[in-house]
């Protein structure tokens, strides 16, 4: 496991590990298109244009390609033959002297396969050139096929291509096809062409682009399919690979404990360079979202561990929680607004502190690092702030359940306690840790924060 710098972070009992700064962990790739928008809801969305009527488009809370629990877009086509769903983005500026890459997740979940599946892309101002016979295409598509080419209940990464204006001959990019995880980087089947024939190359009048997923002339009420990770990526060497899109490196966080305990990120996160990486929440809908399993079944005995920065402390605010609703046995490690005031740090269950600091440990806009450990359900826990340990002035025994929940970082235990601010590391141990290993843990990396 390969941690920032040394002195190394304890790795015995670790079950979840996630670090902004290795790029083993999170991947801030950047593309002109973003899913931060994406949430439960009808229509078009903030960049995403809806294709059809409203009812034919809807975000619902799923399994994403690699099994974690995500937003995607379903298309409900409504029976018209006309169009059923999907999108068109909003336009992005391009270098046209640049090769560009297409790609989106798409699943038929419904055994009918009625209707076309379609990916494709606008240029502007002027039309996309085939790459065959340099003629404009002013509607070009790299697949327009029917909807039985893709197995029900598989995900399948679809793939396309446009080139400088200045490529010259016909030429399809070795990446361009149809993917599926289970299959890696070896291709599953080939994009029709559609009308392009190969790939396309921009003009040399062209600006900007769009991104075009759609689901059309279906003439049942039932065919379904789910769509997921819009990308347009400039091909510079500093893209993910073909192989990170499908090992989904490029949609979340990967986890570096061993235990395969990767998340998904829920709406606007945002990822900057500063303190060697770090992920802002808006503190309105933003959370992590990670599914549960055996390893995470932490029960009575652990120890959480996080860097944060709380942009305001004017209310509770979730780091890390079992999950985000009400359940018997559940917890949250939580900064914010306590029973006396401000500025405070706690662990809390539903309705009760389990512990609790007094007030004003801690300031906004600050880097701390916070570190509960707790050795049984009779035990109220040991909380440390910057490797030292604190006094308490609540606690109170609090029967944790080894649960099946998911797990959530940047939010509580109800859904009024999004985080506001930056979460850079947050590990978590199925054992509670020496006063020395938390002391280690806080030496490992706190000189990204000149603390």
């Amino acid at each position: 496991m390969a941690f920032y710098q040394s002195p190394r972070v304890i790795n015995s009992n670790l079950v979840l590990s996630y670090d902004t700064a290795n790029i083993n962990s999170y991947a801030p790739y950047s593309s002109l298109t973003s899913m931060n928008a994406w949430s439960t809801g009808s229509g078009g969305t903030s960049g995403y244009g809806q294709n059809g009527a409203t009812v034919e488009n809807e975000r619902v809370i799923g399994t994403n390609p690699f099994g974690r629990t995500s937003v995607l877009w379903e298309t409900r086509a409504s029976g018209g033959a006309d169009a059923d769903g999907g999108w068109n983005t909003d336009y992005y500026s391009i270098d046209n002297t640049k090769l560009y890459r297409f790609s989106i997740w798409v699943k038929r979940t419904s055994s009918t396969s009625g209707g076309t599946f379609y990916l494709g892309l606008y240029g502007n101002p002027s039309a996309v050139i085939r790459t065959d016979n340099d003629a404009a295409e002013g509607n070009p598509y790299w697949e327009c096929a029917g909807t039985s080419k893709y197995t029900q209940n598989v995900w399948y990464l679809v793939v396309g291509h446009c080139y400088p204006y200045t490529q010259s001959g016909a030429i399809r990019h070795p990446n361009t096809g149809i993917y599926t995880v289970a299959g890696g980087t070896t291709k599953v089947d080939t994009v029709n062409g559609c009308n392009i024939g190969n790939d396309v190359k921009w003009a040399s009048t062209t600006t900007s682009t769009l991104h075009r997923t759609y689901h059309y002339y279906c003439a049942d009420s039932t065919t379904r399919l789910q769509l997921f990770g819009p990308r347009i990526d400039l091909i510079d060497g500093t893209e993910p690979t073909l192989n990170d899109l499908l090992t989904g490196r490029a949609y979340g966080f990967k986890d570096l404990s061993g235990n395969a305990n990767d998340a998904s990120l829920f709406r606007g996160q945002s990822f900057a360079s500063t303190n060697r990486g770090i992920i802002t929440f808006d503190g309105v809908m933003d959370y992590v979202n990670i599914a549960n399993s055996n390893s995470l079944q932490v029960g009575a005995t652990f120890t959480i561990s996080a860097w944060f920065n709380a942009s305001n402390l004017n209310s509770r605010y979730g780091i890390f929680s079992t999950r985000i609703a009400n359940s018997t046995g559940c917890w949250q490690l939580e900064v914010g607004t306590g029973n006396g005031g401000t500025g405070r740090v706690a662990v809390t269950g539903i309705g009760t502190w389990i512990w609790e600091s007094s007030n004003s440990v801690i300031a906004s806009n600050t880097w701390y690092n916070i570190c509960f450990v707790r050795t049984n359900n009779s035990d109220a826990g040991s909380m440390y702030l910057n490797g030292q340990l604190l006094t308490p002035a609540t606690t109170t025994a609090y029967t944790i359940s080894n649960n099946s929940d998911a797990k959530i970082i940047g939010a509580g235990t109800l859904n009024s306690q999004y985080f506001p601010g930056n979460i850079s590391n947050v590990f978590l141990y199925n054992r509670a840790l020496s006063a020395t290993e938390v002391i280690q843990n806080f030496n490992a990396i706190r000189s990204r924060y000149s603390i």
